[in-house]
């Protein structure tokens, strides 16, 4: 059988650095985003005898293939499926500094339990996406949701916190870092001790901004946080933020003076996010383009689903 799905990549509002166990992807402690329409991937799949994955016009290396095994490995110990499969996957953006592996990863997911007939929850769905990426866990529930840490396989997953909830949200495209000093290495000692025991305040707040429909409070949170996590991460080799992230935020920041609601948040890549209300976004995305950097409107993504456009 084949099957088609679609999911939204994700805006990370409270980040997870680092893993407790990464051959099975546990996270050290809950992390809360929120889908951003209409940056997604759209992926077909069908088991076959033969493997092949074409993943935006290319082969994957083997690293990546490998986590592709991973997430199709849970699917056939399911279904008891012994077929190899053939993947066909397209995003439709250019992964600079958009988290584009959780669009990809939740797509895969919902696409492969489709294939192999598979009646999963998206509780489930979203436990096995994240076998793949964290934010492919978030991606599948779509909406603003939160992954849920636990030492236990089986109860790290992913669940909606609220997806009735419209908020503003325009990308400011900041050309990313190329090589090796544009990843991200993970926190040191103190900073990760410090990091895990702020975060229990830190989610408790965002999950009650989110909750409350407080759009404010949720841009606040999420820039303050993003700045802690740069503070703790960058070191002269790992510096991510370019001149034109500092113009982004120093414009944001001369907007907020003039009365317009509107915080940055950076995620893990390089894109600067900037939250608000809905009616602000256009104001918001024509101060960015008199800096220079060139900008994309974004809605709340709903969770990751079947479609019966097929790529092959």
């Amino acid at each position: 059988m084949k099957a088609t799905a679609r999911a939204y990549s994700v805006q990370g509002l409270t980040k997870h650095l680092e893993l407790l166990d990464p051959q099975l992807r546990l996270p050290f402690h809950d992390s809360i985003s929120v889908c951003t329409a209409p940056l997604s991937t759209v992926t077909t799949f069908a088991f076959q005898e033969d493997k092949e994955c074409i993943i935006n016009g290319e082969i994957p290396n083997s690293y990546w293939l490998s986590r592709i095994d991973a997430v199709v490995t849970e699917i056939k110990r399911l279904s008891g499926v012994e077929e190899q499969y053939k993947i066909v996957s397209k995003t439709s953006f250019s992964d600079k500094g958009f988290h584009a592996l959780s669009s990809e990863f939740a797509a895969l997911t919902v696409a492969a339990s489709e294939a192999a007939q598979l009646d999963l929850s998206h509780k489930e769905l979203s436990r096995i996406a994240g076998k793949g990426t964290g934010s492919a866990s978030r991606s599948v529930t779509g909406y603003f949701s939160r992954w849920r840490a636990n030492m236990d396989e089986k109860f790290c997953y992913s669940f909606v916190l609220e997806g009735d909830l419209e908020m503003g949200m325009v990308a400011a495209l900041v050309e990313p870092v190329e090589g090796p000093g544009g990843s991200y290495t993970g926190l040191k000692e103190p900073f990760l001790e410090y990091w895990l025991k702020s975060m229990h305040t830190i989610l408790y707040e965002m999950e009650r901004a989110i909750k409350d429909h407080d759009i404010l409070k949720i841009g606040q949170l999420a820039e303050k946080e993003s700045i802690l996590m740069y503070a703790f991460t960058m070191d002269s080799d790992k510096i991510v933020w370019r001149p034109d992230t500092f113009r982004v935020i120093a414009e944001v920041r001369k907007l907020r003076e003039e009365g317009v609601p509107a915080y940055f948040n950076i995620d893990t890549g390089a894109v600067v996010y900037i939250n608000s209300y809905p009616e602000d976004v256009a104001l918001i995305e024509e101060r960015i383009k008199t800096i220079g950097v060139n900008t994309v409107s974004l809605s709340v993504g709903g969770e990751a689903h079947l479609t019966p456009d097929h790529l092959f």
